[in-house]
Order: C-alpha cells, then sequence, then structure tokens
C-alpha cells in the first residue's frame, strides 16, 4: 500500500511526539453534532416504546438524567405500563426529576384501592419514593416494613430509595437491617445507601465488595462507589478503581471502574481506549480476556458494548461520539439506549430537548405502537438476560 503525504506526516508526528514522551493528541470527532443529537434523541423517544420491557426500563431511566422534566409525559406512560419494571424506573424518574404532574397517580398508586392501587411492592417502593420528593413526605414511613419484605428485590429497593431521599434519620433503620440480612445483593445496596447518607464505616465497607468473586456484586459496588463518590475526598476509592482497570480483572469490570473514575474526575487515556475498543471491536477485547478458553456468546458482546458505551458517556471525549454513533442503530435495544445517553451527555447542553419534529434519517427503533417512523427500521432480536442488578432500574 502506498502512504499518502498526509498519512506520512501524520507517522513522523506521532514518532516525534512518542519519542518526546507525548501522547498523539484525540483525532477530532467527524460526526456532525447536530445530525448526532437528533439521531440520539429520536433514539431514547422511541426506546421509550419499545417491545422490549428492558429497552423501556432503559429508556425512562436514561431520560431522566438526560431530559430532566421535559420528559415527563413518558414517564407518566411508563407508570401506566404492564411491566412492573419500567413502572418502577418511572416512578423513580418522576421523583428525581420531581415531575408534579405526576402526583395525582402516584397517590392513587399509593392507595389501598385495588382498582388503582399499585399490586407489586417493589414498584410500590418507587411510588413512595416520588411522592417524597414531590413534598407527599408521610408516605415515607411503609418504607420501614418494605425493608423487611420476604422478596429480596423488596428490601433491595426499599433501601435503594431510602438512601435517595438523603435523610439521616434512616441511618439507624439501615443498619439494624444490614445485621440481619442475608441477601448478598441487598447487602451491598444496604451499604451503599448508607454511604450515600454520610456513614462513614460504609464507605470502607463498599471498597471491600469490589474483592468479592460475584461479578455481579462487583459490579454493584463500583456502581455504588461511583453513585457515592461526592460524599468523600477519600483518594481510596480512586485507588481501588484503578486497580480494577488492570488486564487482571474481566472485561466488564475494568470497562465500568473505567467509567467511574471518570465519574470522579479522574481520566485514564488507556482505560479509554480500551472502553472505546470494547465497544466497537467488542470480540477482541473478549477473546483475549479469555484466552480461547471460553466460547464468547453473542449476549456477552451485547452485555460488553452496552456496558463500554454507558462508560464512554462519562469520560467527556467528544471523538467517543464516533464510535457511539454506529450502536444508534444496534438490534439490542439496551445498546441502542446506552448510545443515546452518552452521546447527549457528552455534547454541549442544548436549550430544547426532544424536539416535537421528526428528524430526517433517525436511528432504528421498534416500537410497540407505531410512531412516526424512522426511514430505516430493522426488525427487533430480543435476547435473554441475566438478572445482574447493576442499577435499581435492573430487575
Amino acid at each position: 500500500m502506498i502512504m499518502t503525504e498526509m498519512a506520512k506526516v501524520a507517522v513522523l508526528g506521532a514518532v516525534i511526539l512518542a519519542a518526546a514522551g507525548c501522547t498523539p493528541p484525540e483525532p477530532a470527532m467527524v460526526t456532525d453534532p447536530s445530525r448526532a443529537r437528533v439521531d440520539a434523541e429520536w433514539t431514547l423517544r422511541t426506546a421509550a416504546d419499545d417491545r422490549d420491557a428492558e429497552t423501556r426500563m432503559n429508556a425512562m431511566e436514561a431520560l431522566s438524567q438526560v431530559a430532566g422534566d421535559k420528559a415527563g409525559r413518558i414517564y407518566m406512560q411508563g407508570l401506566n405500563d404492564p411491566a412492573d419494571g419500567v413502572r418502577f424506573v418511572a416512578a423513580i424518574a418522576v421523583g428525581e426529576t420531581k415531575y408534579a404532574p405526576a402526583k395525582a397517580k402516584l397517590i392513587q398508586m399509593a392507595s389501598d384501592d385495588p382498582k388503582v392501587g399499585e399490586p407489586e411492592r417493589r414498584v410500590y417502593t418507587a411510588v413512595l419514593y416520588a411522592l417524597y420528593k414531590l413534598d407527599e413526605k408521610s408516605y415515607a414511613r411503609g418504607l420501614a416494613r418494605l425493608l423487611r419484605d420476604d422478596q429480596w428485590q423488596v428490601r433491595d429497593s426499599a433501601a435503594l430509595v431510602l438512601g435517595k431521599m438523603g435523610n439521616p434519620v434512616s441511618i439507624n433503620l439501615l443498619k439494624l437491617q444490614l445485621g440481619a440480612e442475608m441477601n448478598n445483593l441487598v447487602k451491598v445496596r444496604i451499604v451503599e445507601s448508607l454511604a450515600m447518607l454520610g456513614d462513614p464505616r460504609s464507605l470502607m465497607v463498599l471498597a471491600s465488595y469490589t474483592q468479592e468473586n460475584s461479578l455481579d456484586q462487583t459490579l454493584i459496588a463500583i456502581d455504588a462507589m461511583a453513585n457515592t463518590s461526592a460524599n468523600t475526598r477519600d483518594s481510596g476509592f480512586a485507588r481501588t478503581l484503578g486497580y480494577l482497570t488492570q488486564p487482571n480483572h474481566p472485561p466488564r469490570v475494568r470497562i465500568r471502574a473505567a467509567g467511574a473514575l471518570a465519574q470522579m474526575g479522574h481520566f485514564d487515556k488507556g482505560a479509554y481506549d480500551y472502553v472505546r475498543t470494547a465497544l466497537t471491536d467488542p470480540e477482541l477485547v473478549l477473546q483475549d480476556a479469555y484466552k480461547g478458553q471460553v466460547a464468547v456468546t453473542p449476549l456477552e458482546v451485547h452485555l460488553t458494548q452496552e456496558l463500554a458505551a454507558k462508560s464512554l458517556g462519562l469520560m467527556g471525549q467528544l471523538p467517543a461520539i464516533d464510535a457511539l454513533t454506529p450502536a444508534l442503530k444496534s438490534s439490542f435495544g439496551p445498546l441502542r439506549v446506552s448510545a443515546a445517553r452518552s452521546i447527549l451527555q457528552l455534547l454541549p447542553p442544548q436549550s430544547e430537548l426532544l424536539p416535537a419534529t421528526q428528524p430526517a434519517a433517525p436511528a432504528a427503533s421498534q416500537p410497540a405502537t407505531k410512531p412516526a417512523a424512522p426511514t430505516t427500521n430493522p426488525a427487533t432480536t430480543v435476547h435473554p438476560r441475566p438478572k445482574l442488578n447493576t442499577a435499581g432500574a435492573r430487575d
């Protein structure tokens, strides 16, 4: 292959920089930012109406992070969703964004009337949280009972929302339950909430949970460390997360730890390159990690890409949008949502999010009830997923 003059100059420049101990600069973003924004917004709008419940669930969570109360009508739609996981996330989204028009609906869901009351206790915890955030604080008294529920998922959700409420009065209640709790995943959640409420010992305990052999528990602990990092200036979290980005850890642990580090303000170029490769060439990353000893499944590929897309949104590197944009057309709904969320997190804020107009060439989506359709609409392939419980929004 004949090297062009421009290519020769680029190579020579990289060699000179390397000899000087410098890292060549990240190439400039080539994707049109306006086009990327429109496509990402359209992806989230249609994902909220997708036929796959997990995709709808992820879309609600993403919208609460990038659109705030501007997506309130979509959260209202979610409160009526047939899937309890979607109702849970929609209620959390209402609470996070303090979307006041949903208050009347939430009060109905919190009632004992079987015709309008919420039948699922896990969803009920989120309803109580949303009402608390909307200044209906008397409803929160029911969470003490739900923290001792027979179902671990209900206890997990009750612990989650108690931490989100931010009331230190809950510390003793959570500590009592921690002493009696038998489920390891719920234990991590309780410690996370204690740390969010300012309990200093819990910050140290969280770091210890990353040393467990369970992938689920390690990922939850990393999420918890990132979520509570604002409550501490201890550099111990950064050291622990930096260790978890090293090659002796599973790919998803490395990817999530890299995102959590960036979330705490510690950007690492090597970790960024690894995460970007995990999105664009996941088979390469997985095969390198497993050394041919474990078969790489399509599900593992999708989960790796989904987590990589999510972490890239936390790293503040605009050129990552070039890698994220193709993922908007993935057949795997949660990956589309993660890519769209990260694109909107990376782009500069815009005064108006979620425009009513349809983009000229939007990303692929698979709505349950067909909205104004994009120009291309490949069929969705629904993939079964393990219950990782890596976020309060997942069941």
